[in-house]
């Protein structure tokens, strides 16, 4: 089979750089660019493909991130991973020849045109300022043991969640992680804050995990898209419950919680959403993944908590300004037990130790909160969900 695929994450690792494309058939992208029906992606199946390059080879500033490719089968061509399916780690082997379709252009605008949220308007500023239940104060942040993926919740005083931020899991290579029948708690009708659009971080909400939580409200950024990331918008749009954060607009406060915010970079991962909370005078930042330099200097001071960034990858710079900790404030890993990117990075440890951070939870050791009025083991002792916190 040949396929069409969109680079939406590239990691590195050591001497090698793993690429991921967000692939469908090569039939099946020529029929839907023909419709010009975005509902259709419902009916076509997608694929998650793996391959490696080594980072001495020369074409490797060939591959960007949000590039469109063909990747054909050939006896010659480099070894790929296909994933069938997000919620299963195994494998098909294929030798595949990939080419960048950058000579293509009248292509290249299609495929843009097609995956995006272009024909869909902006959220109304009200709308999203207003977003959480008014009906219980919020009292810390839920980080959840979700395998090698991240979801945190603002969560009242029992551990319900207020606003979800973040609904991901471990996925694909790392589907191995992410803990057998997790249930979710939304007891407040919690909506969704979208960080960014990497599998990772909304992966929960599929049909092989917990997909109710597409019945609630989801804020995303209006970022590119490859054929799964369409896949959830059109579902949630098609229910109404799709909000796009609006154009031009840099933060918003999210009523009774804290602040949402526009991250200031160009990539998927520092091009997203973030949010400081401000609850009970406790300041605890959600940046997803976004390297802490391409975040606004305000909403990086005086923190009682922080999420890593990037479950604690090697970021983009060796000069990032990691945000300093205070006395007793508490650093959570979101990550998946011998995850395939080996985070967290040693790099990301020291320095986050460097600047204070020294005390660290991580999710595979169990479901975590930082903020105030914590006690161990909340939550509704799995009556209705799995988030009960065993980490304070």
């Amino acid at each position: 089979m040949n396929y069409l695929g969109f680079i939406d994450k590239i990691e590195y690792q050591g001497v090698n750089t793993f690429l991921y494309f967000d692939s469908i058939s090569l039939k099946s992208g020529r029929e839907l660019i023909r419709s010009d029906n975005k509902d259709e992606i419902l009916k076509i199946k997608t694929y998650r493909i793996r391959t490696v390059i080594q980072n001495s080879e020369k074409n490797q500033n060939y591959f960007e991130e949000g590039s469109w490719f063909i990747l054909r089968e050939r006896r010659k061509g480099r070894l790929h991973y296909i994933y069938k399916d997000l919620n299963d780690s195994q494998v098909k082997e294929s030798k595949l020849r990939v080419t960048k379709l950058d000579t293509d252009k009248a292509l290249n605008q299609k495929l843009a045109n097609f995956f995006s949220l272009n024909d869909l308007p902006d959220a109304n500023e009200e709308e999203i300022i207003n977003l959480a239940t008014k009906d219980a104060e919020p009292k810390f942040v839920g980080v959840y043991n979700v395998g090698h993926g991240n979801c945190n919740a603002v969560c009242e005083e029992h551990a319900a969640p207020l606003v979800y931020f973040d609904f991901g899991g471990g996925c694909a290579t790392n589907a191995r992680t992410y803990p057998k029948g997790l249930r979710f708690c939304m007891s407040y009708k919690p909506p969704v804050i979208l960080s960014h659009w990497d599998t990772d971080h909304w992966v929960s909400a599929t049909s092989g995990h917990f997909p109710k939580a597409l019945d609630r409200i989801w804020l995303v950024p209006r970022q590119k898209l490859g054929p799964s990331h369409l896949n959830l918008a059109r579902k949630l749009n098609i229910k109404g419950n799709l909000l796009i954060w609006p154009h031009g607009i840099k933060s918003l406060p999210l009523k009774d919680i804290g602040e949402i915010f526009k991250c200031e970079g160009k990539s998927l991962n520092n091009s997203g959403l973030g949010l400081l909370t401000t609850f009970d005078n406790k300041r605890i930042l959600l940046p997803g993944d976004a390297d802490y330099k391409y975040i606004e200097g305000k909403f990086l001071v005086s923190l009682d908590g922080l999420v890593s960034t990037h479950h604690g990858a090697k970021t983009t710079t060796t000069n990032y300004p990691i945000p300093k900790s205070y006395l007793n404030t508490k650093c959570v890993y979101s990550i998946g037990q011998m995850n395939s990117y080996k985070h967290p990075k040693l790099v990301s440890l020291r320095g986050h130790k460097r600047v204070g951070w020294i005390n660290r939870l991580y999710t595979p050791r169990g479901h975590c909160a930082i903020g105030s009025h914590i006690l161990p083991l909340l939550g509704c002792m799995k009556a209705d969900c799995d988030l009960e916190i065993t980490q304070v």
